[in-house]
């Protein structure tokens, strides 16, 4: 299964956060990268790809996905790019918002 950055993470759940790994539909991240002091924390994908779909549209973004692809729109529903070349709606989603991130930034 795809991988999410920190960057984008950190966006989404507004605040520094390194994701490690995602097993049984968790993804599993710490708040501080190697600390054995720093307790590993889970969200459920899905409910990470809402929050992703929210952090979008506060970008600017309307995305619109469905099991193998995810559409990027503007608000005014012009459309702006596809992501159709994966195996699940989270990884058109992530890459998505990867997109919005890097093309968003100042």
């Amino acid at each position: 299964m795809m991988k999410i950055s920190k960057e984008l993470l950190s966006a989404v759940l507004g605040d520094d956060m390194y994701p490690k790994e995602i097993e049984n539909n968790l993804l599993l991240f710490k708040q501080v990268a190697d600390a054995p002091w720093s307790a590993m924390r889970s969200i459920n994908i899905y409910e990470l790809m809402h929050l992703m779909k929210e952090w979008a549209l506060k970008q600017g973004y309307l995305l619109y996905s469905v099991p193998t692809m995810c559409l990027i729109k503007t608000l005014s529903l012009e459309y702006i790019k596809e992501f159709s070349d994966v195996d699940t709606e989270f990884e058109s989603v992530t890459k998505a918002c990867e997109w919005i991130k890097e093309n968003n930034e100042e």
